[in-house]
């Protein structure tokens, strides 16, 4: 089971392991189709907070521009050096981009980092943590995309959740051992930077219904150097799970 995708260059290549997940050529999302920079963006970006689990969680969030349709929940954590706003950098910034694919789009500051630094505490369990979030901001069927760091909060969520995500993109991200990954059941889209080639997840690889993608010259943090071909495999893997 699974498929693969590359990103190299401007292109993207994607290969349907079985037959059952196949899509025709014409069916699948082509770069001058995708428009990433064409698309109607959502100019307001909310700035707001939450309680979970008794930590006070500051978060932006953007939902599809007028007229695109809502198609699902995206929930960006972030590394140890970055935090919500990273994911708003640029115009178009990967939120907008993400909300003009028609998705609801939510970009936390985990708790001790950024504005959630002065408000907030370690929390004992994080899985208790991010699950009390992930209800609080009212996201279904989320995909969660977690770099780097914030893998010590994702990887034992999605592990012990699996039946309230659609879809998994860690990116580079850490603490992938240690669990049954054989058994996962959620499609996952595995993001590195070419920087990254020799800490690639032997892991991660062994979900059964998952992409690899590495992203050529980019660094640790992929997303931060390389956004159009970040988003180019993202907004596919949306389209493989939520089909237009």
């Amino acid at each position: 089971m699974g498929y693969f995708v590359d990103v190299v260059a401007l292109c993207v290549f994607v290969f349907w392991c079985e037959a059952k997940m196949e899509r025709s050529s014409s069916e699948r999302p082509k770069l001058n189709e995708l428009n990433l920079l064409k698309k109607p963006l959502n100019l307001y970006i909310t700035t707001n907070g939450v309680h979970a689990e008794g930590i006070q969680v500051q978060y932006l969030e953007t939902k599809p521009p007028f007229l695109i349709k809502h198609r699902g929940d995206v929930l960006y954590l972030h590394g140890a050096s970055f935090s919500s706003r990273t994911w708003n950098e640029g115009r178009p910034s990967i939120l907008q981009m993400s909300a003009a694919a028609g998705y609801r789009t939510v970009a936390i500051d985990l708790p001790g980092f950024s504005q959630s630094q002065t408000v907030g505490r370690e929390p004992g369990d994080k899985v208790k943590f991010l699950h009390s979030l992930i209800r609080t901001l009212g996201l279904i069927k989320t995909i969660i995309v977690s770099p780097s760091a914030s893998g010590a909060y994702s990887m034992p969520f999605v592990v012990e959740h699996q039946n309230e995500l659609s879809g998994f993109v860690p990116v580079g991200a850490c603490c992938s051992n240690n669990f049954n990954w054989e058994n996962f059941k959620v499609p996952a889209l595995i993001v590195y930077g070419s920087a990254d080639g020799p800490y690639i997840s032997s892991q991660l690889r062994k979900i059964p219904e998952s992409n690899l993608v590495i992203i050529p010259d980019a660094p640790h943090a992929a997303y931060t150097k390389k956004p159009i071909e970040f988003m180019t495999a993202l907004v596919n893997f949306m389209d493989y799970i939520h089909p237009r």
